[in-house]
């Protein structure tokens, strides 16, 4: 029953991993084993046999999650692999883009709250013009 579940929620995004698996010339087929894990949380490193049986006790909290297989020529293996550094750098880059940039709203907000700060701040400013010239 499961099994079924999340086999129709890959068919849902089946134009996106036709895509994909263009892009890579890849091959994805449904496999014959299946990951269990404890419902809620990341597999195990265990794979099952499909019909491998489940202590009656454990039923309740173990789910199998289908497992498929890929078919990809190395050059392309690579490709994804260099695809995936790239989209990590980008996501770490934004990230810290944000963080600094919630800093500096933060300083901001100090300035407009305390006259003193903003005083101060404007003498650097202009001292660090000075220093650039």
């Amino acid at each position: 029953m499961v099994h079924t579940k999340k086999l129709s929620m890959m068919e849902s995004k089946a134009p996106r991993l036709n895509r994909f698996a263009e892009r890579f010339q890849m091959e994805v087929r449904l496999g014959n084993q299946v990951r269990r894990r404890i419902k809620g949380l990341r597999p195990l490193p265990v794979i099952c046999p499909i019909d491998s049986p489940i202590d009656y006790d454990m039923r309740s909290m173990v789910e199998d999650i289908p497992c498929y297989e890929i078919v990809i020529p190395e050059d392309k293996l690579v490709d994804l692999v260099d695809t995936i550094d790239d989209l990590e750098r980008t996501i770490h880059s934004d990230q810290h883009a944000r963080d600094v940039l919630k800093m500096l709203r933060a300083d901001e907000r100090v300035r407009q709250d305390n006259p003193a700060v903003q005083k101060a701040y404007m003498k650097y400013l202009m001292l660090l013009e000075l220093a650039r010239k």
